[in-house]
């Protein structure tokens, strides 16, 4: 990954130097760089480790209301901005209906993600490890 890392960078860098690269095409460029570097040592670590099962793993047998919440809240403000935006430009509402809206929208998905991690736990129990003795 670090050779191509230089081989791309030294690509870019002549191309900046003879001037064949506007000055927008280089921000684009740059941040192309970064992100497929970014993408690549993403893919190394989950393809080493085995981050999707061993995530699963830790989550059995544990209160699921928390991430439950947690994903709850995330896409309770997600879509909730989204609403507000949405109420305040097209139905040209106040500032106080739009925010109220927000933060409901955002507490009701949260408690429902909450309700819905603690009906999931029990459909996940702990995973009994088997431990080999030897003789």
């Amino acid at each position: 990954m670090y050779s191509l890392s230089i081989a791309v960078e030294r690509k870019r860098t002549y191309l900046v130097q003879m001037g064949l690269v506007s000055e927008k095409r280089k921000m684009v460029a740059n941040l192309t760089f970064v992100c497929r570097n970014v993408i690549i040592g993403m893919q190394e670590i989950l393809k080493n480790k085995g981050v999707s099962d061993l995530m699963m793993k830790r989550l059995r047998g544990k209160n699921l209301a928390h991430p439950g919440c947690l994903i709850g809240t995330t896409i309770g403000l997600t879509i909730g901005i989204i609403l507000a935006g949405i109420l305040a430009q097209v139905f040209n509402l106040s500032l106080t209906t739009v925010l109220l809206v927000w933060f409901g929208l955002t507490i009701v998905l949260g408690a429902i993600g909450w309700i819905t991690g603690t009906r999931l736990t029990s459909k996940f129990p702990a995973l009994v490890e088997e431990t080999t003795s030897t003789k």
